[in-house]
């Protein structure tokens, strides 16, 4: 058995997706000390949690602020640390599964790793008894990581949710703007049922949401890693900023991906910038939907 110090990246979808890794270092009977503004993703695991390094990250902030976590000393002397932040070239190589994999000192393609969460804290959003639930993630930009590429056309997405309503489904709007760190793009504002732009539910709530909805529609983002943890059914409208942003690099063939469709733009752009014009165009958008919408529900 041996101490490991294991660095969490404070991201959100950063942190469910290292969740199996945990999850198995605790299975083998390692002794684990978690750094982690967001424990509760960890909450089930035989873990220690010590301190985390100071977060930039506004929602993480947020979370530290509502929660009173509990810590332990971290030990003085430990056997391994793992820190697992990837580089623009470990997502080149990898996606970022098997990426954790490596990081978590295991053999590519040797784990079955486990996609789920803990006993999330309850959401306290009504929901309809006779109305099937879609949460619609908008495009924001904010401006602690602000990368214009990779999101979709912010009237993609608005669309979808005008055609769910229209469908029959609950839509709710999900998002943690002020107006100055985080916006919604002006042509992206969707049409909803509930609308929780400012960050009302939190993290933790936000997951239990996801979790009894039956159906998640956004681009690149946490919602991917999420909706794969909760079983909720996804559908991703990508961008651009493809080298990195793009269905191989983020999903694994380990996951359920029948629960997962996508619509990639005609001329998907590969490059690897934060803010480049790519051509986000999707001509079959609405296909690509109704398909998906055929096959899940």
């Amino acid at each position: 058995m041996a101490i490991i110090h294991v660095k969490c990246m404070h991201g959100i979808g950063d942190t469910i997706y290292a969740r199996p890794f945990v999850k198995l270092l605790v299975s083998e009977g390692h002794e684990i000390y978690i750094d982690t503004p967001l424990q509760f993703i960890f909450s089930d695991l035989r873990v220690n949690f010590i301190k985390p390094s100071r977060t930039s990250l506004r929602c993480q902030e947020k979370h530290l602020t509502d929660h009173e976590p509990t810590y332990v000393e971290q030990p003085a002397k430990v056997d391994k640390t793992i820190d697992f932040f990837y580089t623009h070239q470990d997502i080149k190589r990898h996606g970022i599964v098997t990426h954790m994999e490596q990081a978590f000192g295991f053999q590519p393609g040797s784990t079955i790793p486990i996609f789920d969460l803990p006993l999330l804290q309850c959401h306290d959003v009504k929901l309809p008894f006779n109305k099937k639930v879609a949460i619609i993630r908008p495009v924001t930009h904010r401006q602690e990581w602000l990368c214009t590429s990779r999101s979709p056309r912010p009237n993609y997405i608005a669309w979808c949710s005008k055609i769910l309503k229209d469908m029959g489904y609950y839509v709710i709007s999900i998002a943690d703007c002020d107006g100055d760190k985080e916006w919604i793009e002006p042509d992206g504002e969707p049409v909803a049922d509930l609308k929780l732009h400012q960050g009302e539910l939190g993290i933790e709530r936000t997951l239990s949401l996801m979790k009894n909805a039956n159906l998640v529609v956004g681009g690149s983002g946490f919602i991917i890693p999420a909706s794969v943890a909760v079983n909720t059914n996804l559908f991703i409208i990508f961008g651009g900023r493809g080298a990195y942003d793009n269905p191989h690099k983020l999903l694994d063939l380990r996951m359920n991906l029948k629960k997962i469709g996508w619509a990639l733009p005609d001329n998907f752009c590969r490059c690897k910038a934060m803010n480049h014009g790519c051509d986000k165009t999707i001509s079959d958008l609405d296909s690509q939907l109704f398909k998906f919408i055929k096959e899940t529900q």
